[in-house]
C-alpha cells in the first residue's frame, strides 16, 4: 500500500483537520517488550473505562452464567456437522433469565474446535435451513424515519413493535454453517432479542432487568454481556476450544461483538461487519450515520448522556479507533460494504489505520508505509492519505480489513474473509 498524494474527498479533507484522542496517555519509550505490555494493560483498562462511561455504559458486576443445559443434539448439514442446542440460565442480583444457544461443530473432528460466536437478529431457527429448533416469543421495535435530503440526519415519525422471530432458514445466507464447519470451525449463535429485546421503551424483562433500571448501561452493552455468558457456556461444551472463540457480529450486533471483546479478554479476536457509527466507524469522520441520528432512532443502545455530544463529536473524549485498539494484543477484523454509506466504510477503514501502529507494536503487519515507531498515534492528515483497499481485497493480518462490493448485509464473501482471518491468527 502506498500513500496517496492528496486526500481529495471533501469528507476526508474536513477530517484531516481534526484532532483525534490519543491511544496513549503516557506511551513507554525504549521499554522492553514486557514493560510495553504492562503499560498497555494499564492503558487499555483506562480506554475501556472511558468507552463505557461515554458510549456504552458501565457493565454492572455481580452476574454470570448459572447453568447450561443441553436440550438437543443431532447430526446436521448432511452429516458434515454436529448440532447442539443449549438453554442458558444467567443470573444477576435481581433474578435469572434464560436464552438459547445454537452450536454447529464439524462432524468427526477430534480435539478442541475453534468457534465463531455471534448474535443473530431473527432467532436461531432463522440461521439454518434445517428444522427442529425451539422458537421463543421475542419482540423488537422498528422506527419509521424520514431522512434529511442529502444529509446524515433522520427524524422518527413512528415506532412499530414487530415479531422478532423469522421463518426457518430466512437468515441462513448470513450464517453459512456448512462452509464454516468445512473449514474446521464451529459456529455458535444466540438471538439478540432473547437476551434483551431491541426496544427503546416498554422492553420486556431481559438481562437488563437482572440488575435494575438504574444500572446505567445501554442495550448494546447488554448484548455484549450476553455474548460473554455464551462464552461461559462454550467453556463447558465438549469439543470446543474456549481459548479460540472469535466474537462476530453484523451492524448493531457488530458493535456488540467489538464491545464484548474489548471488555472480555477471553475472546481471542473480534470481527465486525458493517458496524458503523459507535461500532468500527470514527465519530469524527463526517460520513454516514451521525451521532444525532443514532441517538434519535436508537436511544436505548447507549448511555443516555452520549446524545449530549450530538453535533459536538469533536469534543468526545473517546473515538472508535480506541475501541479497536483496546482489543490488542488480540486480533480484530473490520468489514465494510461499498454501498453501505450509512455505516461509513471510509470511517471504518480510518479507524483501522489509526489503531494500526498499536497493533504493529504487538507484532501485527504494518498497514502504513514508513518507519514510524510502533505504538505512536497516527494523525488524521496522514491517515486520510491511505487509500481504502479495492473491493474484494483484504489487508493486514492480526489487524485486518476488507471492503466488499454490495450493500448492508453479511454474506458468504464476508465469511470467506473472516475464515482466512481466523486461519491467520490461529495457525501456529
Amino acid at each position: 500500500m502506498v500513500i496517496d498524494t492528496l486526500a481529495e474527498d471533501p469528507l476526508d479533507l474536513a477530517y484531516s483537520r481534526s484532532t483525534l484522542p490519543s491511544l496513549w496517555s503516557d506511551a513507554p519509550t525504549g521499554s522492553t517488550a514486557e514493560q510495553w505490555a504492562q503499560a498497555w494493560r494499564r492503558r487499555r483498562t483506562q480506554l475501556v473505562d472511558a468507552l463505557g462511561a461515554t458510549v456504552y455504559g458501565v457493565t454492572p458486576a455481580g452476574g454470570g452464567l448459572r447453568s447450561s443445559t443441553l436440550i438437543s443434539e443431532c447430526a446436521a448439514l448432511g452429516g458434515t456437522a454436529l448440532r447442539r442446542e443449549y438453554e442458558l440460565t444467567v443470573e444477576g442480583p435481581r433474578g435469572t433469565h434464560t436464552f438459547d444457544l445454537l452450536l454447529h461443530l464439524p462432524a468427526g473432528v477430534r480435539g478442541p474446535v475453534p468457534v465463531f460466536l455471534g448474535l443473530n437478529f431473527n432467532g436461531n431457527q432463522a440461521t439454518t435451513s434445517e428444522p427442529g429448533l425451539r422458537v421463543d416469543t421475542a419482540r423488537r421495535s422498528e422506527a419509521v424515519v424520514e431522512h434529511e435530503p442529502g444529509g446524515r440526519g433522520v427524524r422518527v415519525i413512528d415506532r412499530v413493535v414487530l415479531d422478532a422471530n423469522a421463518p426457518i432458514g430466512s437468515d441462513a445466507e448470513m450464517w453459512p454453517a456448512r462452509e464454516i464447519v468445512k473449514r474446521g470451525y464451529g459456529l455458535a449463535t444466540a438471538h439478540n432479542s432473547q437476551i434483551e429485546e431491541d426496544r427503546p421503551f416498554d422492553r420486556a424483562p431481559g438481562v437488563g432487568s437482572l440488575f435494575g433500571d438504574d444500572a446505567g448501561w445501554g442495550v448494546v452493552g447488554m448484548w455484549a454481556w450476553g455474548l460473554s455468558r455464551a462464552l461461559d457456556a462454550l467453556e463447558l461444551a465438549p469439543d470446543v476450544d474456549a481459548h479460540a472463540v472469535i466474537g462476530v457480529g453484523h451492524s448493531r450486533l457488530g458493535k456488540a461483538a467489538l464491545w464484548a471483546a474489548a471488555q472480555d479478554e477471553r475472546f481471542v479476536a473480534a470481527v465486525s461487519n458493517d458496524s458503523g457509527c459507535a461500532g468500527a466507524s470514527l465519530f469524527r469522520h463526517p460520513g454516514g450515520e451521525s451521532l444525532a441520528s443514532i441517538a434519535e432512532v436508537f436511544p436505548h443502545w447507549f448511555i443516555s448522556t452520549l446524545r449530549d455530544y450530538a453535533g459536538r463529536e469533536a469534543e468526545l473524549p473517546v473515538d472508535q479507533h480506541q475501541l479497536l485498539a483496546s482489543i490488542a494484543p488480540r486480533a480484530v477484523h473490520v468489514a465494510s460494504a461499498t454501498e453501505d454509506r450509512w455505516a461509513d466504510p471510509r470511517g471504518e477503514f480510518l479507524a483501522v489505520v489509526h489503531s494500526s501502529r498499536l497493533f504493529q507494536s504487538f507484532g501485527a503487519r504494518a498497514l502504513l508505509p514508513g518507519d514510524a515507531s510502533p505504538g505512536m498515534d497516527v494523525c488524521p492528515s496522514t491517515a486520510v492519505r491511505i487509500p481504502t483497499p479495492d473491493p474484494g481485497t483484504s489487508v493486514g493480518d492480526r489487524l485486518s480489513y476488507h471492503l466488499r462490493a454490495g450493500s448492508h448485509r453479511m454474506v458468504a464473501e464476508d465469511w470467506a474473509h473472516f475464515l482466512d482471518f481466523a486461519d491467520r491468527i490461529l495457525t501456529p
